[in-house]
């Protein structure tokens, strides 16, 4: 995955050096795999519901944010932002055990 990713985005960066699609192509793959985990798996209570969708919202948050122009506005916004990416594999790890695989 590295690699075809890596390919993708010394293409673009050939094409069109002030461009990237890369940023363009991030969001449709987690959105498409965020679907298809919804579909293919069913909360057993509301910490399985809410908390995937929760989930959801600071990824989508998180990605609009590091579309921002320039640095990070202080470092207190830095902290706050290295805490969740920290937290990302427990909060998922958390909802996955409140959810199970629904039948294909």
């Amino acid at each position: 995955m590295f690699v075809g990713h890596f390919a993708v985005g010394l293409a673009s960066k050939r094409a069109a050096p002030r461009t990237s699609l890369g940023w363009l192509m991030a969001a449709p793959m987690f959105l498409g795999a965020a679907w298809i985990y919804a579909r293919t798996t069913r909360a057993r209570d509301a910490v399985g519901r809410w908390a995937f969708v929760a989930f959801v919202v600071v990824w989508v948050v998180a990605y609009l944010a590091s579309a921002a122009p320039g640095p990070s506005p202080d470092f207190k916004t830095l902290e706050y932002g290295g805490l969740v990416t920290f937290l990302i594999p427990v909060w998922a790890w958390w909802f996955d055990a409140h959810r199970e695989v629904t039948a294909a």
